[in-house]
C-alpha cells in the first residue's frame, strides 16, 4: 500500500521565496534542516517567480522532499496546458509534486486575463476535473462551451498515479465541504483569523465522518507566516511593509503573522500541530534561511 499523504508531507514545511531566484538555496537548506514540503504559491498580486518554474528548481536541488504549490488559481490557467505542465513537473521531481489548487477570492483579477468572473466557479470545477482526466487518459471527447478537444490528448503522464495528490484551498463552509470530498487534502488560508479556522475544522469534521472518509487519509495544511525577531514591534513593522507590497494590505499582518523568539514562533507552531492542524507550512517573509534553520532546530526539541 503507497504511503499516504500525511505521511509522506510530515508536520512541518518551508515556504520557498519567490522574489528573487535565491529560493533554489532556501529549498536545498530548507530540506537539509528536515522540512519534509517545499511550498510556492500563485500570487497574483506582486512580481513574483512563476511557481511552477520556482519548483522545476527546487526539484533540481533537492531530493526527498514533497514540493508543492498551494495554490495554483487553476481558472486562470488553460487546462490541457497546466496538466501537462503539472504532469511534466512531476516526472522531473520523481513523483514529488503535491498540487493545492484554488480559484482566489479576488474576482476583480479575472479582467487582467480576459476572463468573466461571474463564471470562475463553474470554470474552476470543470477545469480541476478535466485536468484529472487528461492525466489518466490518452485519447477524450470533451465540450463543456469552454474547452473542446477531441481525440489525442498527447499529455504526458505523471510519476504518480493516477495523478499528483490534490489538495484544495478553501475557507467558507461551503468550500471547505467541497474540499473534503474533492481533495486529497485541505489547504487553510494563511490570512484566515483563528476564530475562522476553527469553525472551518469542525465542518471539515463533520463532512468526513458524513461521507466516512478517514481524516487519517486526509491531511489538513495550513500556511503560518512567521517572523523570528526579539523585538516584536520591529518585527511587525517589517512584516507590514512586507504584506504591504506583496498584497497592498499591511493590516494584514497585525491578525496573520506570529511574533516572537524563535522558542515562542516554535511553541506557536506546535500548538498549531496539537489543534487539528496536521501539516503546517512555516512561511518566513524575509532572512528565510536563517529563520527556517533556527525553527527547524526548535521544532526538533519540541517534538
Amino acid at each position: 500500500m503507497p504511503e499516504a499523504l500525511k505521511e509522506r508531507l510530515g508536520p512541518i514545511g518551508a515556504a520557498l521565496p519567490q522574489g528573487s531566484p535565491a529560493n533554489t538555496d532556501v529549498a536545498a537548506s530548507a530540506e537539509s534542516a528536515g522540512y519534509g514540503a517545499l511550498w510556492v504559491s500563485d500570487l497574483t498580486s506582486a512580481p513574483v517567480l512563476d511557481p511552477l518554474l520556482c519548483l522545476t528548481t527546487a526539484a533540481a536541488q533537492t531530493e526527498r522532499a514533497l514540493i508543492g504549490v498551494a495554490v495554483i488559481l487553476v481558472p486562470l490557467h488553460q487546462p490541457i496546458r497546466l496538466a501537462s505542465q503539472l504532469a511534466s513537473l512531476d516526472q522531473l521531481s520523481k513523483g514529488r509534486l503535491v498540487v493545492g489548487v484554488g480559484f482566489g477570492s479576488r474576482p476583480e483579477i479575472y479582467g487582467r486575463y480576459g476572463l468573466d468572473p461571474n463564471n470562475r466557479l463553474t470554470r474552476y470545477l470543470d477545469a480541476l476535473a478535466l485536468i484529472r482526466e487528461l492525466w489518466t487518459t490518452d485519447s477524450i471527447d470533451y465540450d463543456n462551451g469552454l474547452w473542446q478537444i477531441e481525440g489525442p490528448t498527447n499529455v504526458v503522464a505523471p510519476a504518480q498515479s493516477p495523478g499528483p495528490p490534490v489538495v484544495i484551498g478553501a475557507r467558507q463552509p461551503n468550500a471547505v465541504r467541497r474540499a473534503v470530498r474533492a481533495g486529497d487534502g485541505w489547504v487553510i488560508s494563511g490570512s484566515a483569523p483563528p476564530g475562522e479556522i476553527e469553525d472551518a475544522l469542525r465542518v471539515a469534521r463533520e463532512e468526513l465522518e458524513l461521507i466516512g472518509k478517514p481524516a487519517e487519509e486526509f491531511p489538513v495544511i495550513r500556511r503560518m507566516y512567521v517572523c523570528v525577531a526579539e523585538n516584536d514591534r520591529n518585527g511587525l513593522e517589517r512584516s507590514r511593509a512586507w504584506f504591504g507590497e506583496n498584497y497592498g494590505n499591511p493590516d494584514i499582518a497585525d491578525r496573520s503573522v506570529t511574533i516572537g523568539s524563535k522558542a515562542a514562533v516554535a511553541e506557536r507552531i506546535h500548538r498549531e500541530l496539537e489543534s487539528g492542524i496536521d501539516h503546517v507550512i512555516v512561511n518566513p517573509m524575509f532572512d528565510e534561511v536563517v529563520q527556517l534553520e533556527s525553527l527547524a532546530q526548535e521544532l526538533e526539541e519540541l517534538s
